[in-house]
Formats: C-alpha cells, sequence, structure tokens
C-alpha cells in the first residue's frame, strides 16, 4: 500500500471516530434531558357560584352579574384556559368554587361553604389537598389576576426546587406576619405539603383568626416567604391607556399583571373598560404563542 493509500484510510478512520464522538455526545444530552422531568403545575383561580360576599361579615349578597366585574372577569380567565390548554401542557388550570355536583372542564367544585374568611382558606387549602400526589408546583391566585403561561413556566425553571418554595408576585407584612399576596402564592410540593399538614393539625384555630386568607398561610408558614424581585407584580396603572398597560407589561419577567387596579379610576369602572383590557391581553398572548410555533 502506497504512501497516499495510507493517509487516506487514516483520514477516514479519523473521520469515522468524529462522527462516533459527535453522535455520542448528542446522545448523551437527548438522554439527559429526557431524565429532566417537566414540572407539572396546577393554577387555582378563587372563583365562586354566581355569589360575592360582603367582606365584613362574609355572608352573600345575590347580585346582577351582567353588570359585575367578577363575571367579566370569569369569563376571560375560561377564555384564556382554553387558549393555553395546547400551548403550556405542563400546567393544569381550575376555577375553584364551593358548589355541589360535577364542574367543566375548567372547575374544581369543593364541599365547602363560600364566604371570604375563612372560605377562601379552606378553598385553596381543600384544592391543594386533593390533588398533592399529581403536580410538582401550586400557583394560587384570583379572577382579577391575569397570567402569561410562557412566563410562568420560565419562573418555575427558576426557581431551586430542592428546598422549600413559598413565593409569588408580591410580599407584604402584617403585624411581624410575612407573606405573599393571595394574588400569585406559588409554591412546590413541599412547601404545599407543609401548607396542608399544619392547617390540618391546628384547622379550627387557624379558621378562628379572622384573618384574610394570605395573612392565614404567612401565619402557617412561619416567615419561610422568599421572593424574586424580577417576578414582581404588575400593576395596571389606571392613569394609563389600556394599550399602553399590554406595552409596559410585554418587557417584564414577571407572569402576574394585576387588572383590578385599573378600576381605582372612576372612569374605569365600567364593563367596557375591563373587557377591553382583557381583549387587548388575550391579542397579546396570542402574539406571544405565535412565536413559539
Amino acid at each position: 500500500m502506497n504512501g497516499r493509500a495510507v493517509l487516506i484510510c487514516i483520514v477516514f478512520v479519523l473521520i469515522l471516530q468524529l462522527v462516533v464522538i459527535i453522535v455520542a455526545r448528542r446522545s448523551r444530552r437527548r438522554d439527559n434531558y429526557t431524565l429532566q422531568r417537566v414540572p407539572r403545575v396546577l393554577v387555582l383561580v378563587i372563583s365562586s357560584a354566581n355569589q360575592k360576599y360582603n367582606s365584613e361579615d362574609g355572608e352573600k349578597i345575590e347580585i346582577n352579574s351582567d353588570n359585575d366585574r367578577w363575571e367579566v372577569e370569569k369569563e376571560y380567565w375560561n377564555d384564556r384556559i382554553t387558549r393555553y390548554r395546547n400551548i403550556c401542557k405542563n400546567i393544569d388550570w381550575k376555577l375553584i368554587s364551593c358548589k355541589p355536583g360535577e364542574g367543566g372542564e375548567n372547575e374544581l367544585l369543593l364541599d365547602c361553604v363560600e364566604s371570604y374568611i375563612p372560605g377562601i382558606l379552606q378553598k385553596t387549602i381543600s384544592s391543594i389537598s386533593q390533588n398533592l400526589e399529581s403536580y410538582d408546583f401550586f400557583v394560587r391566585t384570583n379572577l382579577s389576576t391575569c397570567i402569561d403561561c410562557k412566563k410562568l413556566v420560565r419562573m418555575i425553571n427558576g426557581v431551586n426546587n430542592d428546598h422549600l418554595v413559598y413565593t409569588g408576585g408580591r410580599r407584604l407584612e402584617k403585624d411581624g406576619t410575612t407573606y405573599i399576596s393571595g394574588t400569585s402564592i406559588m409554591l412546590n410540593k413541599t412547601a404545599a405539603s407543609l401548607l396542608v399538614s399544619r392547617y390540618n393539625k391546628n384547622k379550627q384555630m387557624y379558621d378562628d383568626l379572622y384573618e384574610f386568607d394570605d395573612v392565614v398561610i404567612g401565619k402557617i408558614m412561619k416567615n419561610k416567604v422568599t421572593m424574586m424581585e424580577k417576578y414582581g407584580m404588575f400593576d395596571a396603572d389606571p392613569m394609563k391607556s389600556s394599550a399602553k398597560n399590554i406595552d409596559d407589561y410585554k418587557n417584564l419577567l414577571t407572569p402576574f399583571f394585576r387588572t383590578k387596579t385599573m378600576t381605582f379610576r372612576r372612569e374605569n369602572k365600567n364593563r367596557s373598560s375591563m373587557k377591553e383590557l382583557f381583549e387587548l391581553f388575550n391579542q397579546y398572548l396570542m402574539q406571544d404563542l405565535d412565536k413559539d410555533k
């Protein structure tokens, strides 16, 4: 075999070895990716069955749902859940309320009595307790907070799940108790299990505190709050247009968009103003999702 033939053989063998190395590395990366389990997330949205409540005594007050902000919010939440179902596939979304019978696909109906105190706390604990074995993260929010599911996924991927995670979009304090606002409570399974366990051990005591649910959750968790400022809640500015608020929100990392603050201005206290904001938010979501197609 002459020198040229030997050189060709050597080059061929080197190329073959290089191909084997590249294939092996890609295979390992693929195997590692497969082993990285995608976290399952349950978003629980505080809702109710055609009633609202007197915040002072918790009694039901029948309302005209056609003129109520709550009904508008619920309508658009259902619309967003439908949009998300095939996009953020690791996230399930449920509107939770106290109501007998079987709910629709977007509902989780619980055997309880609707009230602000302690009803919302009881709904929260019950809905988490029923689903502890099925999810890795729980997010408890309300109808007046919009959530961008893509941003939520990025936020969850950015937390250290090796430790207890009790965080959200806003950290508050009351009488020495640090807690996460009920608009955006995030718990990993470790924190959720601790919350359920501690509440169940002293249920009557916590129910009798006569504090709002988020404050009681803060007391139960005993200052285990962690807060990442970059994910802080965005409050809609009532002095700006709906379009301007959406533009301001687009460039933020936080998944949480608080819409109720728009109604703090008298001119915005109507159904059409709220619908405009929700329509623009939904349009923004679709533009964001279209980028991923």
